[in-house]
């Protein structure tokens, strides 16, 4: 009994990776981005032909035939003519005091002067 559990888990283990990509070939996505030169920053497959996208979230990245298993009926279909795409981290905020160091930005209020002590 105990090594027919084991071999039921092992079974389990091996086979749930094989559930989770057949659930992902389900899903559509809101965007499909194509025609692009896609670099994916792996070892294994550095270039891609195209994406898809579902929620702001990567739901499939290779080639046309693979990523197009999740075009549905709302999917937005997007040219990139070629582009370069790669990934990148976007720090979108700033300092004011720091930024007036670098940039040419007036950080004062506006006064009106007849009014102001």
């Amino acid at each position: 009994m105990k090594s027919l559990l084991s071999l039921l888990t092992v079974f389990l283990l091996v086979m749930l990776p094989f559930a989770a990509m057949a659930q992902d070939a389900t899903q559509k996505a809101d965007h499909i981005l194509t025609n692009g030169k896609f670099y994916t920053v792996e070892a294994q497959a550095p270039n891609a032909e195209a994406v898809a996208i579902r929620n702001g979230r990567f739901l499939a990245v290779g080639s046309l035939d693979e990523v197009s298993v999740h075009k549905g009926d709302d999917t937005t279909m997007i040219d990139l003519e070629g582009k370069f795409v790669m990934p990148g981290f976007i720090d979108a905020h700033t300092h004011p005091i720091r930024s007036q160091l670098f940039i040419d930005v007036d950080l004062e209020l506006p006064v009106d002067r007849a009014t102001s002590p």
